[in-house]
C-alpha cells in the first residue's frame, strides 16, 4: 500500500471512529438523502446510516486499489499510476466530506447539503479531468467506449478532449454557488452533456479513422 492509499484508508478509519462517536447523539431515525433544495427526503435507522457509509467507503477503496490488477492491460495503468493513486485519495476524501456533511446535518447544524457539496463536486470533476488526461488504454479507468478501446488514437483524442471538458464542468459546478436554488442543474446537466458528447465524439473519430485507413 502506497502513501496515497494509506491516506485514503486513514480517512475511512476516521469515518468509522467519528461515526461511532456521533452515533449516540443522533436521533433514532436519520436523514440519508436530500433533494436539490437540501431538504431530506430519505431516512434510515441510526446505526445502519452511521456505519453503512464508512463500510461503503472501505469497499470502494478496495475496489479502486485491486480492480486494475485484473486488467489485461495492467502495464498501461502503471504508466499513470501516480495520477491514479492521487485520484483514489481525492475520491475517498470526497466521500469523507459528504459523510461529515450528513452527520452535521443530522446533528442539527442547519447545513444545506446540496449547496455545501458543490465545491467538493467541482474538485472531484477537476481531478477527473486530470485523470483522463493521463490515462492510457485500459479496461477499467477512463472514457471506455467500444471505439476508444478499439483504437489508441481515438482513445488519446477522446481523453485529451475529455480532460478539458471535465475541468470545464468543475467551473460550471462552481457557478452553481451563485444560484443555490438551481444547484442540481449545475451538476447534472454539464456532466450528462459531456458524457454524451464524448461517447458520440469517440464514435465519429473512429469512423474518421476507418475512412482514412488505406
Amino acid at each position: 500500500m502506497n502513501r496515497m492509499e494509506a491516506g485514503a484508508l486513514a480517512l475511512v478509519i476516521a469515518s468509522f471512529i467519528i461515526g461511532a462517536y456521533a452515533c449516540p447523539m443522533l436521533p433514532e431515525t436519520v436523514a440519508t438523502h436530500w433533494d436539490e433544495h437540501g431538504s431530506p427526503n430519505g431516512w434510515s435507522g441510526r446505526e445502519f446510516a452511521v456505519f453503512f457509509f464508512p463500510a461503503m467507503m472501505l469497499a470502494l477503496l478496495a475496489l479502486l486499489i485491486y480492480l486494475p490488477h485484473f486488467d489485461p492491460l495492467r502495464e498501461n495503468v502503471e504508466k499513470f499510476s501516480g495520477t491514479w493513486d492521487l485520484f483514489k485519495l481525492v475520491f475517498i476524501a470526497f466521500m469523507f466530506y459528504i459523510y461529515m456533511l450528513s452527520l452535521a446535518a443530522n446533528l442539527g447544524m442547519g447545513i444545506n447539503i446540496s449547496y455545501a457539496m458543490l465545491p467538493a463536486l467541482a474538485l472531484l470533476f477537476w481531478f477527473m479531468g486530470v485523470l483522463v488526461e493521463k490515462a492510457k488504454t485500459n479496461w477499467f479507468i477512463g472514457i471506455r467506449t467500444p471505439w476508444t478501446l478499439s483504437s489508441r488514437q481515438v482513445w488519446d483524442k477522446t481523453h485529451q478532449l475529455g480532460a478539458k471538458l471535465y475541468k470545464a464542468c468543475a467551473l460550471v459546478v462552481l457557478l452553481g454557488l451563485a444560484f443555490p436554488e438551481f444547484t442540481i442543474w449545475f451538476v447534472i446537466v454539464p456532466i450528462m452533456l459531456v458524457s454524451a458528447f464524448l461517447f458520440v465524439y469517440s464514435y465519429l473519430e473512429y469512423r474518421k479513422e476507418l475512412k482514412s485507413a488505406p
